[in-house]
C-alpha cells in the first residue's frame, strides 16, 4: 500500500501542475481507496469529498453517484 501511496500523490502533483480535474480526482478517489484499506476513515471521507467535488465540477454525474455511494457504506464517526 505504501508504494500505491506514493505513486498516486506524485500523480496527483502532476494532474494539479497540469490543472487536469478529472486525473485529481481519480487520485483522489484511489488515495482515499489505500486510506479505506487502512481504515483511516476520516481520510477517506476527506479525499472522497474532494473526488465527488470535483466529478460534480467537470459534469460525471455516474461517479459523483459511485463516490456518494461509497462515502455512505463508510461506519458511522464515533
Amino acid at each position: 500500500l505504501d508504494r500505491a501511496d506514493e505513486m498516486h500523490k506524485k500523480a496527483l502533483v502532476i494532474n494539479e501542475k497540469l490543472s487536469r480535474q478529472e486525473g485529481m480526482a481519480i487520485n483522489y478517489f484511489n488515495l482515499g481507496l489505500i486510506a479505506r484499506d487502512r481504515r483511516n476513515f476520516e481520510t477517506v471521507k476527506e479525499l472522497w469529498s474532494k473526488a465527488r467535488e470535483l466529478y460534480s465540477k467537470i459534469g460525471i454525474p455516474k461517479e459523483v453517484q459511485k463516490v456518494e455511494g461509497l462515502l455512505a457504506s463508510l461506519p458511522p464517526e464515533n
